[in-house]
């Protein structure tokens, strides 16, 4: 399933099937509770809980990043520069390790592909963030 959402700096086009592979359990589970991470070019890594045991499991999804400043003209496509290349593993992996994970905001199910024209990707955004939320009622 390909889904678009926004994350603080980012909105991301990505493909996930909600399900993760658990280590306690031996097998492939369901998830809740994803939560994502900016990798690399290409790539995002999502952070979820196991639905039958709750063990915290991490993926690399394919991703497709937009610029949420160029709303102007659409979202455009950005491309995540390379920190390993530009700064070596070691600074890379402490940069990498400060950064968020954030949940998918303005979340729109209706892709069929994780290449979007920046138009099309403003409106599913804009559009989103005017619908109402679901409002669950705790007893």
């Amino acid at each position: 399933m390909k889904i678009i959402g926004e994350i603080p700096s980012y909105v991301v086009a990505l493909e996930t099937d909600f399900t993760s592979y658990c280590l306690k359990c031996k097998g492939k589970r369901g998830i809740r509770n994803e939560k994502y991470k900016v990798y690399r070019e290409g790539q995002v890594l999502e952070r979820s809980n196991c639905i039958d045991c709750g063990t915290i499991l991490r993926n690399f999804r394919k991703a497709k990043y937009y610029n949420k400043s160029s709303a102007d003209y659409g979202f455009l496509p950005i491309e995540i520069p390379d920190l390993d290349n530009l700064l070596g593993k070691k600074q890379a992996k402490i940069i990498r390790n400060s950064w968020k994970y954030h949940p998918l905001r303005s979340l729109n199910l209706g892709i069929h592909n994780l290449n979007i024209e920046p138009r099309v990707v403003a409106e599913m955004i804009i559009s989103s963030r005017k619908r109402n939320p679901i409002r669950v009622k705790i007893k």
